[in-house]
């Protein structure tokens, strides 16, 4: 474990007290041991590694270390890349909460569930009037970009561009190219007959 290479470090060949009485050529020692690049450290490793790093950061200019990464990869074991991470995430909860804190790597993250959109009958005719509204009354080629902020502006909805594209596919539109290979929003003909004759038999119901 990372405890037992910082011990080993410690008390046997690696002494600390070797390395305080031989700064310059500890600092240049490269590492016979690593942990696994895709093993997870547990907190309490990642607390250790810290402590470590610390330690050599603190003292460099007493005892005149010379590489505080090597000296911490040596004692501990753990590649330079987790220790550049763990040394990051601890300076930054400490910046934030006054104390270092860690992920635990064990732990699944929740990940935050999308805001469902609420967009029902009435928010599509509206979308469907506002696309003939541009054609019409404003003489314009209605876009993804143009409806998605007429819905926010209006509270129909509050959605992504991805789900206005959606959207318009489900009720009916789709793009096609102009004469002048221009994008046309249009409907599916097949889609306009079927309103136009549901709205004739619920005039014969009246």
């Amino acid at each position: 474990s990372i405890r037992n290479s910082v011990l080993i470090f410690i008390w046997s060949g690696g002494s600390q007290t070797q390395i305080m009485d031989e700064p310059s050529r500890a600092g240049k020692r490269k590492s016979t041991t690593s942990v696994p690049r895709k093993t997870a450290i547990p907190i309490h490793d990642r607390q250790l590694v810290y402590k470590v790093f610390n330690f050599f950061s603190t003292n460099k200019a007493k005892y005149k270390f010379d590489n505080i990464m090597a000296l911490t990869l040596q004692a501990t074991g753990v590649s330079a890349t987790s220790i550049k991470r763990i040394v990051s995430e601890g300076k930054a909860s400490q910046q934030e909460t006054g104390n270092p804190t860690f992920l635990d790597p064990y732990k699944k993250r929740r990940l935050p569930r999308k805001k469902k959109v609420e967009f029902d009958a009435f928010s599509e005719d509206a979308l469907r009037r506002k696309i003939y509204a541009f054609y019409v009354e404003r003489k314009q080629r209605p876009t993804i970009n143009k409806l998605n902020a007429e819905l926010r502006e209006d509270g129909i909805a509050n959605c992504s561009r991805e789900f206005v594209r959606l959207k318009l596919k489900e009720i009916g539109f789709k793009w096609k190219k102009s004469p002048t290979n221009r994008s046309l929003l249009v409907e599916d003909p097949s889609i306009v007959s079927w309103r136009i004759d549901f709205l004739r038999k619920m005039k014969q119901f009246r």
